[in-house]
């Protein structure tokens, strides 16, 4: 068979049916970010590695600068001639892919091309560090989208080319996510020890409970939960002294001129206690105590709250205060108003572990995981925020502090069941009907 008719048999098909289409045997933009080859090997490397460190290696050359491309290099061109051909040059923008891109440099010499950025395997660096920071400030793909059109960065990124991201960003993730908690672990085994306990009995934090009933106000239901988490967070090493200023709260509260019940009160809060200190308790007259059906709903669950089991499990001060600070971190990165899927709110609750535990070098760690260099900007900004973190945290502990954010609460309370006698019932369920 000669070599037309072979060319006529290959090009011959059934009547009506269609061409085959040419497979496409490039890579399409979302491909480059596709690879996490890099994350996969650095997280399994530190998941076997004994460092309970969280240093991360610090590029001193690497920091982004945003500029106008057109206006930079139009002057540039003035000035630049040709090393080879000496002669002008000129610079175009060329395969933009999210914030990355190719300078396309052209002259007599032909065409040449250049990075924007370092490149993670075929994927531009910049495109995984905005994907994660804009997640922790709780802006998906949707506002990444919105900002690089407004600010003239660019269309942004596709939704394969997101997902991408994110299925890298979890990967590394759980391998900082695992080193944090195998450190918060060892730590817990080392105070044990040094208390005398068992090393395989951890401590958790516990969730305050708030009373419920319609004859409690809105102020004493606060009041009430407010004074249980101090009592904890004032005898973190004592399970009796917890009891008993629980306790002191109660019977403060159902204490009349007839039936005094202050012997578990304090003379730093208790007024009786500093009438008798000051010998004017004969002119002292209390408040009007807790009516008796609500003292009978209240003990209960006073005798529940200082149970051995549960105080026991309070040891080193850990209330609802932490788990709110927990949850807030969460919140910024998936804000409660918007949906996130199950990744993303994993994502969100293993970078807010870490940062609780550990404060913001975690972050750093999962960013170098991933491939992302780190520079001094972001090591400074780093140190810089664990040390306001901390500032914060000691002036907010504070007896004054304290004593000084609970009486906004109580005035805010006060204030808005004054409205409700003045004005009723504004909103509620059933107000309609």
């Amino acid at each position: 068979m000669d070599k037309k008719s072979s060319q006529q048999k290959k090009a011959w098909r059934r009547p009506g049916s269609k061409p085959k289409k040419r497979k496409f045997q490039g890579k399409l933009p979302q491909d480059h970010e596709k690879d996490k080859s890099n994350t996969s090997a650095s997280a399994q490397k530190l998941k076997k590695s004994k460092d309970t460190s969280f240093d991360v290696p610090v590029d001193q050359t690497a920091g982004y600068s945003i500029i106008h491309f057109f206006m930079v290099f139009t002057a540039l061109q003035q000035y630049l001639k040709c090393k080879v051909c000496d002669k002008d040059v000129s610079f175009l923008k060329w395969g933009q892919r999210g914030l990355g891109f190719k300078i396309l440099l052209t002259c007599d010499c032909g065409e040449k091309y250049i990075d924007s950025g370092p490149l993670i395997s075929t994927g531009y660096e910049i495109n995984r560090r905005l994907v994660y920071v804009m997640r922790l400030i709780g802006v998906g793909l949707s506002g990444i989208n919105t900002f690089c059109g407004l600010m003239e960065l660019g269309n942004g990124i596709t939704s394969s080319t997101y997902y991408y991201i994110i299925d890298t960003i979890s990967t590394a993730m759980q391998s900082v996510f695992d080193l944090a908690m195998r450190k918060s672990v060892n730590e817990e085994k080392l105070l044990n020890a040094a208390r005398g306990e068992p090393e395989d009995v951890l401590t958790v934090s516990v969730k305050v409970p708030t009373v419920k009933t319609q004859d409690l106000t809105i102020k004493l239901m606060k009041e009430l939960s407010t004074n249980y988490g101090l009592a904890i967070q004032r005898h973190p090493d004592s399970v009796e002294e917890m009891r008993r200023e629980i306790w002191a709260g109660y019977y403060h509260k159902i204490s009349t001129d007839e039936k005094p019940q202050h012997s578990y009160c304090s003379d730093s809060w208790c007024k009786y206690k500093k009438a008798v200190r000051d010998k004017t308790v004969k002119i002292f007259k209390h408040p009007p105590a807790l009516a008796q059906d609500v003292q009978e709903i209240l003990k209960p669950i006073y005798e529940d709250l200082t149970k051995q089991e549960l105080l026991e499990r309070c040891i080193g001060g850990n209330t609802q205060n932490n788990n709110e600070s927990f949850n807030n971190c969460v919140w910024a990165m998936a804000p409660k108003h918007v949906f996130s899927g199950k990744i993303i709110v994993q994502i969100a609750c293993q970078t807010a572990a870490c940062i609780f535990n550990e404060g913001f070098k975690p972050v750093l760690k999962i960013m170098s995981v991933m491939g992302v260099k780190i520079g001094p900007t972001a090591i400074h900004y780093a140190t810089q925020r664990d040390r306001e973190r901390v500032r914060v945290a000691n002036r907010r502990s504070t007896d004054a502090s304290k004593e000084a954010r609970t009486q906004r609460r109580n005035a805010i309370l006060d204030e808005n069941e004054r409205y409700e006698e003045e004005e009723g019932t504004m909103y509620g369920a059933g107000i309609a009907d």
